[in-house]
């Protein structure tokens, strides 16, 4: 395969993340949150290894015809907010004003968010929460915290999105753990380090 064909296959792979989102939505809107859970992983897992193929293979060089930053953005807000957005309001775990208020804050804040340009650091680290509602809503579907104390956290995740703290990709914070430990020698990786 030459590298304007692994380039375009990189694009292909981030595509797959829209179709695991649709599996996903669809699983919330019928109540399977277990699955809806299995598709947002499977997701989370695409995301979390595209970009360093995207670096590696150059895709705007070797294949320009494609915005692989716009589709990166497009899958990453379905399947980190959207769709954690309704599971939340879905769910019932935040009834009358307490859902609407969280799904409107949610989807409002992370939305300017995504559309930041300085959302992502030199480094590949996010400026500020980056959004991962994903992974806020498996601690409420494992905990159910009192709403009003889970409506206070929504809140406070949504104004340290505009915070200058950083944060690192948690896939890469494993990568990171094992690196330092000698057990990963990929190149793919070594970007982020």
């Amino acid at each position: 395969m030459n590298i304007r064909t692994k380039a375009l296959a990189v694009h292909l792979l981030t595509a797959t993340g829209a179709v695991f989102a649709m599996l996903a939505m669809l699983a919330a809107v019928n109540g399977k949150w277990d699955m809806m859970f299995v598709w947002l992983v499977i997701a989370f897992f695409v995301d979390g290894v595209d970009g360093p193929l995207a670096r590696k293979y150059d895709v705007k060089s070797n294949a320009p015809m494609f915005d692989g930053v716009l589709l990166d953005l497009i899958i990453d807000y379905l399947t980190y907010v959207f769709i954690p957005a309704y599971a939340l309001f879905a769910s019932g775990l935040l009834a009358g004003w307490t859902g609407w208020f969280a799904i409107i804050i949610i989807t409002f804040a992370s939305a300017m968010y995504f559309a930041d340009t300085r959302m992502k650091t030199k480094d590949n680290s996010f400026q500020g929460f980056p959004g991962r509602w994903n992974m806020v809503l498996i601690v409420i579907f494992s905990t159910t915290p009192n709403p009003r104390v889970f409506l206070g956290f929504v809140s406070l995740l949504s104004v340290l999105i505009y915070s200058p703290l950083k944060f690192v990709h948690p896939l890469m914070l494993l990568c990171l753990k094992r690196l330092l430990h000698g057990r990963i020698h990929h190149p793919l990786l070594l970007p982020y380090f």
